[in-house]
């Protein structure tokens, strides 16, 4: 399962929502494919994709560590609405394996955002877990060892989230998304 997002002008989520087939074109076009790409979008700097079961792990155990809870949805709501949940979707769409495509205006971008900050999902919170984490002090993932997954990048990527919904709200964008 891997979470897949797109920053879209605003225009093209309104065209979106027309025809909901230009969605191919940001997440499954191939390269030899002559259809062209959505006016201004950058398949590189414009994506974000996230193993979504490794995001659900971490979450849950920051919940339950945290919050004392593994209903990481209730616990972290601004992540929970990052990934889809609570958002209006795109209906005649069904390309991506796990539910609709959903879809967050530039405000929600930008509400979405500062939530992610507000919750630590930030590279400086990142930061911060992980120095305690090599004090011994935490343990991020609940297994009573002391977790290192920055030394393979594993937690950079998740981390960068708050990075991707932070670029999309400065440039005014909408966010279009889904589990695959």
């Amino acid at each position: 399962m891997w979470l897949e997002l797109a920053k879209v002008e605003p225009s093209l989520l309104t065209e979106v929502r027309e025809k909901p087939e230009l969605i191919h074109a940001l997440f499954f076009q191939e390269e030899d494919d002559p259809a062209p790409l959505p006016q201004g979008f950058r398949p590189g700097p414009d994506s974000y994709g996230e193993d979504y079961r490794t995001l659900t792990a971490i979450a849950e155990s920051r919940a339950k560590t945290e919050e004392g809870t593994t209903d990481w949805a209730k616990a972290y709501p601004w992540l929970a609405r990052a990934t889809g949940h609570g958002c209006d979707v795109i209906d005649g769409y069904d390309e991506f394996c796990y539910g609709p495509a959903f879809v967050l205006t530039p405000d929600q971008v930008r509400q979405v955002a500062k939530g992610l900050v507000a919750e630590g999902w930030d590279a400086d919170e990142a930061a911060d877990r992980d120095e305690e984490d090599e004090d011994g002090e935490g343990d991020e993932f609940g297994d009573g060892e002391d977790d290192e997954g920055d030394e393979d990048g594993e937690d950079d990527e998740f981390e960068d989230l708050g990075a991707f919904f932070a670029a999309a709200a400065a440039e005014g964008r909408a966010v279009i998304g889904g589990v695959n």
